[in-house]
């Protein structure tokens, strides 16, 4: 779970920088590559919820 919060973090990074730089055409990329990091985060996430559990006694 720690690895997803990380990866949300960097998406969200990818996601500012790509609007904060004033050319145009630096959304684009920046925002694929955050994508590509929310991904990875969102595949972290529904492993941790789907991942069998040893039952605690």
């Amino acid at each position: 779970m720690r690895k997803g919060i990380i990866l949300i973090a960097i998406a969200a990074a990818f996601a500012f920088v790509g609007f904060s730089v004033d050319e145009a055409e630096a959304i684009g990329p920046m925002l694929g590559v955050a994508s590509f990091a929310g991904l990875v985060r969102l595949a972290y996430v529904v492993f941790h919820f789907l991942a069998p559990r040893e039952p605690t006694i």
